[in-house]
């Protein structure tokens, strides 16, 4: 709740506004159409005022069901669910729509309601924070994680988003065009990219899945090293391994060469050589996504940024009551990252039992765990089988398939590459 010596401090401002909040239901009232301006950027719980509160939910319904947006709709909607009179009865309703001559300025008024209802949330928030660190309930990263989490929201909801219509968009694209600039971020493995027309995107968020064994932390350790090479800034996020787990993958996949077996001469050239990649580890995340999106934020400012690995997506922990809720924030926030910054994301995921009941263990996307959200935010989604380990008479131990279930820029399909499970390195069946 706001502090309630609140309004007694110097030079303090009101955080409500019962005209902006009478102004945009008076709007609505008076033009239905206008609702369609201010549905999903205002909800009930923007509004201070009881009655407003009340008559906007009542609005929200009413347009939800397809019925016209207006005095006669809302009242019997509010009659319906006996708010009517706690609204102020059908009198209120035609006060508040005479109030306001027409309805052309509802966005500013929208955008007022907005603005105060997103200080009152963040007075709160901070209130609570603050209470929380001086009675030692809560420590300084965890505040510092939450409080970001509370203004990328707030500053993402803040937005009205502007219409754009396609030819403007044709046009900006065909006058900025040009080939030289397009960005393809090739895995390494041309039996990958050639479902990607050479490669990923900046702005794609992927998802490579697959059960436990199958070698996916192995493969986006080869996928990262392939990627560096090719001198694109790459971060690894690990919620699984340590830095030093990472570095000896490297090692092992890179060199063919053992850490334990190596010797100053081998190790020498091997560092010179890593030492010229642009490959940032982070073992430290404590598993919140917001933590990933400072990271990841501060690292493209300060180093650049083309592709970030995260081992694993089910480690991560987000906002919401249930599990769906909370893995549902955490992929939608890895795909607004992508686009923010322009950058690919690649996320491995586990799959469910399911695959193990499945006569020939050919993963599906319904494989995904928590696969609703995973499976709708992501661009694309490449699931790992080794024949081998399901069926121990497979004469070709060290063939893997990778099944591109999903791709929003090109075809679905299967690709194959062999596994060394000696060193954890992939090679084209071709080599």
């Amino acid at each position: 709740m706001i502090p309630d010596n609140f309004d007694k401090q110097e030079d303090a401002v009101s955080l409500e506004s019962k005209e902006a909040e009478d102004a945009v239901i008076g709007c609505v009232l008076l033009d239905g159409s206008a609702m369609e301006k201010v549905n999903g950027y205002l909800s009930p719980g923007d509004f201070s005022q009881v009655h407003a509160k009340l008559i906007f939910s009542a609005m929200v319904d009413v347009f939800a069901s397809g019925d016209p947006v207006d005095l006669v709709t809302v009242a019997h909607k509010l009659q319906s669910k006996g708010e009517l009179k706690d609204v102020g009865g059908p009198e209120m309703l035609a006060t508040v729509q005479n109030g306001v001559p027409t309805a052309t300025h509802i966005l500013q008024y929208a955008k007022i309601v907005k603005e105060l209802s997103a200080r009152r949330l963040l007075l709160i928030n901070m209130s609570e924070i603050s209470l929380a660190i001086k009675t030692g309930k809560m420590e300084a990263v965890e505040s510092l994680e939450k409080t970001r989490s509370i203004t990328d929201k707030l500053s993402s909801s803040l937005s009205v988003g502007d219409i754009h219509d396609v030819h403007g968009v044709i046009s900006d694209i065909y006058e900025n065009y040009d080939p030289s600039k397009e960005k393809t971020l090739s895995s390494g493995y041309e039996e990958i990219d050639c479902f990607y027309k050479g490669g990923f995107v900046p702005g794609e968020l992927v998802v490579l899945a697959a059960r436990p064994s199958m070698g996916k932390s192995a493969f986006s350790v080869n996928m990262c090293l392939k990627m560096a090479e090719q001198g694109l800034n790459i971060a690894i996020i690990s919620l699984e391994m340590t830095k030093k787990e990472i570095a000896k993958r490297f090692m092992e996949c890179d060199a063919c060469l053992k850490p334990e077996n190596m010797d100053s001469d081998d190790f020498g050239p091997w560092v010179d050589k890593m030492s010229s990649m642009n490959i940032f580890i982070n073992d430290d995340i404590k598993s919140g996504i917001s933590q990933v999106r400072s990271y990841v934020s501060r690292l493209k400012q300060r180093k650049g940024l083309d592709v970030v690995f995260i081992d694993y997506l089910q480690l991560l922990t987000g906002e919401g009551s249930n599990r769906y809720e909370k893995v549902t924030d955490i992929s939608r926030q890895l795909k607004i990252m992508c686009i923010q910054h322009e950058i690919t994301i690649v996320a491995l995921s586990q799959l469910s039992r399911n695959v193990e009941s499945r006569a020939d263990k050919v993963p599906q996307l319904s494989d995904l765990r928590e696969s609703g959200s995973i499976e709708q935010d992501a661009d694309s989604v490449i699931m790992m089988m080794r024949p081998s380990y399901y069926f121990p008479e497979e004469p070709e131990k060290e063939k893997t398939f990778f099944y591109i279930q999903k791709n929003r820029r090109g075809v679905t399909g299967r690709a194959r590459l062999n596994f060394n499970g000696d060193y954890m390195k992939f090679n084209s069946p071709k080599l």
